[in-house]
């Protein structure tokens, strides 16, 4: 895999100071040459509430360091799941249910 990009480790920082939980980062071009992204970053939100604030701080991090955003999906009542998207680091904020059932963490060992 070689070395993370410095914006990867800041947006893993971010959230952890931002209080989320079991964060993890997957290298995507391991799993496939067709990878549409370099990087997932995954983390839990405990509610919905701290969802929405690791997503905005997801961006203001991105965006502070030079990263564009590409588009955010699922910021909006009810989330389970939010996606930030920022072309070649994804963002995935789950509740805990919704990490369990999607269970992108997984793809690390497919």
């Amino acid at each position: 895999m070689g070395r993370r990009p410095n914006l990867v480790n800041k947006i893993e920082q971010a959230l952890e100071d931002k209080k989320a939980t079991d964060v993890s980062v997957v290298y995507m071009r391991n799993n496939t040459k067709k990878a549409i992204t370099d990087y997932y970053i995954i983390a839990t939100a405990n509610n919905e509430r701290l969802l929405n604030a690791l997503a905005d701080v997801a961006v203001e991090t991105i965006i502070k360091n030079g990263g564009n955003i590409h588009h955010i999906e699922g910021k909006k009542a009810n989330s389970e799941w939010v996606l930030v998207d920022a072309y070649n680091i994804i963002v995935h904020l789950f509740t805990p249910q919704a990490r369990i059932d999607y269970d992108l963490d997984g793809l690390e060992k497919r």
